[in-house]
């Protein structure tokens, strides 16, 4: 696409497959490039090991996932504005289907960059597989990564492991969880069902909705809580400490009705 063609509206089924995973074939070929990039970016000496053995392990179920897709049977070609797409996260892979008949080419910011993005209006979109990654305990996770299972449940209450999640009484993290970060990283959490057994200082949460909680950088170890079908128009918005928003987000990552968004990675393309 040249640079003539950015922010117009794709009404050319051909041109819709140039940007969309429109068949079997295609869809295969994205997986194995999603598998090697791990493994390249793995390798490379700017990779940090915590880093590096995450990327192998997302590379090994990559690699299950093209058996997985191959052995299925999918649509050799889809028709007209149906494409397929994949979902990782750190709770495991999926592919999906969808019809989006409004597409818009969607120039990047940095006119230098010789790529385009796509904005889509989606209609309808179907799972069709799931393929679910291996939960570790605590004490498995610690082994993996070289430190105490105490640092892990700290780890887990000051919000670096999100996809943790409670089993009865047990925490269990998935082996596709992405290493732990430096610095508070802000985080979305969002759940599709009213949420059972609420205690009783957050009754806010009960009903579906979505909910952020950032770091308030002008007061220090004070948190803003927005809370919404609508972050950026949000029905309520709390300011917590630093001790009160870490037992918030403790709450939400323990319960399985609640995922965690910020490690969902789609893939259209």
């Amino acid at each position: 696409m040249s640079k003539q063609d950015h922010n117009k509206q794709i009404t050319n089924a051909d041109e819709f497959r140039e940007v969309r995973i429109t068949s079997k074939d295609r869809l295969l070929e994205v997986i194995a490039r999603e598998a090697d990039d791990k493994e390249k970016a793995a390798g490379s000496p700017d990779t940090d090991p915590e880093t590096g053995a995450y990327l192998r392990t997302v590379a090994g179920y990559l690699r299950q996932f093209f058996k997985l897709i191959s052995d299925a049977p999918l649509f050799s070609r889809l028709e007209d504005w149906w494409s397929y797409g994949i979902c990782i996260s750190s709770a495991g892979i999926s592919l999906f289907i969808m019809y989006t008949p409004y597409v818009w080419l969607h120039a990047p910011e940095d006119k230098s960059v010789g790529f385009y993005d796509t904005i889509d209006e989606l209609n309808a979109r179907y799972h069709l597989i799931r393929m679910e990654c291996r939960y570790l305990t605590i004490e498995e996770y610690a082994r993996i990564h070289d430190c105490s299972p105490s640092t892990v449940n700290i780890w887990i209450r000051r919000g670096k492991i999100r996809s943790a999640t409670k089993f009865g009484q047990k925490w269990m993290i998935p082996d596709m969880a992405e290493p732990t970060k430096r610095g508070y990283q802000s985080a979305t959490y969002e759940w599709d069902t009213w949420l059972a057994d609420v205690p009783k200082d957050y009754e806010f949460l009960a009903a579906p909705g979505k909910l952020n909680i950032a770091k308030v950088s002008r007061v220090k170890e004070m948190f803003e809580v927005r809370l919404g079908e609508d972050l950026d128009e949000p029905k309520l918005i709390l300011e917590m400490t630093g001790p009160d928003a870490a037992k918030l987000e403790t709450y939400l990552i323990a319960n399985p009705q609640v995922r965690y968004a910020g490690d969902y990675k789609y893939i259209f393309s």
